[in-house]
């Protein structure tokens, strides 16, 4: 089984949710197991994050550790309800890896969702007016796991950051969150503007938390290079 996701561009991101009918990816149950999904075998042979072909560049992002990537394929995580925190510059390829796991939850019988960050501080700020907050916040609350991507530098309203935190909150010590950032932490105070909230939020967010910081180049400005064509042989003939 290749584990393989489909690059989405990342400023039309959807926010897709994955019923028990739907599949995260293409090819994908989110509710039947794929047949392959136990087999005992590395990630590198048969499991991968996507960059496009299905693989993701390891020899290219020397930030990531391929050993901690393939121990999280293996999806513990889910079952001690730990969160994954992905903190690195643009390009590093936070989303692809992020996106990798919730697919491989999804082939494994897991029902999780993908959204974008700015789409669900304002599904939530929208969920405020018409009243749904509570219903909103007990789906999202069921998701396992919810990846919550691009979480940087947005324009956040009190309102919102307040109905993330109650997300959050629901979501403490029962399901697993997985978070993309360009942000550190120590960014977050201005981000959300409200230093006990970030403090709380913090606090059960790293309470059951894997930290992956990516220290290394933008994967957009690298291509593989091709192996050098061979030159053509030249034929003389004898006169």
């Amino acid at each position: 089984m290749a584990w393989q996701t489909h690059s989405m561009p990342r400023s039309n991101a959807p926010n897709v949710r994955l019923s028990p009918r739907q599949s995260c990816c293409t090819g994908c149950s989110a509710r039947k197991p794929h047949p392959a999904a136990n087999a005992a075998s590395p990630i590198g042979s048969h499991k991968h994050v996507c960059r496009g072909d299905g693989r993701f560049p390891f020899d290219r992002q020397p930030g990531v550790s391929k050993t901690q990537i393939q121990t999280l394929a293996g999806l513990d995580f889910l079952r001690r309800a730990d969160n994954v925190l992905l903190i690195g510059k643009p390009g590093t390829g936070k989303t692809g890896l992020a996106i990798g796991l919730l697919r491989e939850a999804c082939l494994n019988g897991y029902r999780g969702r993908f959204t974008n960050a700015q789409v669900l501080l304002d599904e939530l700020y929208a969920s405020l007016a018409d009243r749904t907050t509570t219903r909103l916040l007990a789906q999202l609350s069921r998701m396992q796991p919810l990846l919550i991507d691009e979480l940087g530098y947005l324009t956040i309203k009190p309102e919102q950051a307040n109905a993330f935190f109650r997300l959050m909150d629901q979501r403490y010590a029962r399901v697993s969150t997985i978070i993309t950032t360009n942000l550190d932490l120590s960014d977050w105070y201005e981000l959300f503007d409200k230093k006990p909230l970030v403090d709380a939020l913090l606090d059960r967010l790293q309470h059951h938390c894997i930290t992956i910081r990516i220290d290394g180049p933008s994967l957009r400005n690298q291509e593989p290079q091709a192996t050098p064509s061979e030159k053509p042989v030249r034929r003389t003939t004898k006169a």
